[in-house]
């Protein structure tokens, strides 16, 4: 009888030696994992971070060359209304065909300076 109780009480001993042991180890895989869910939170951040700075670049360079184009544009629509208004060359143009070029030149202008500002400008933003 003295040996089942002692045998019980070892056993009892055991068990609360073992939940010990396991306990600690369950938290070091919980906060494991937690630094884990962390890393990877921080990893999209940066992507997110990154990719921003790269939008922001890529935007601004096309900014700068549609402002190009749009200045060349309106400088060569210029040289031809100067030389069709000019008497002392032999370039003419038809008053139909002037008021085209001015209707079409300034509505282009028009849709591709909204379409830059609805670009580098967005009405709504992205949830990461």
């Amino acid at each position: 009888m003295g040996r089942k109780l002692t045998e019980t009480a070892n056993n009892d001993i055991l068990q609360e030696a073992e939940i010990d042991i396991e306990t600690p180890d369950i938290e070091r895989l919980l906060r494991a994992e937690e630094l884990k869910r962390e890393q990877i939170d921080t990893d999209l951040k940066r992507e997110v971070l990154e990719n921003s700075k790269q939008d922001r670049n890529a935007r601004k360079n096309y900014a700068l060359m549609i402002f190009g184009f749009l200045v060349c544009f309106m400088t060569s629509v210029m040289v031809v209304v100067f030389l069709s208004g000019n008497e002392n060359k032999n370039f003419e143009l038809d008053e139909s065909v002037l008021i085209a070029l001015l209707t079409t030149s300034t509505a282009n202008v028009i849709g591709v300076f909204v379409f830059v500002v609805k670009y580098l400008f967005p009405s709504t933003k992205e949830k990461y």
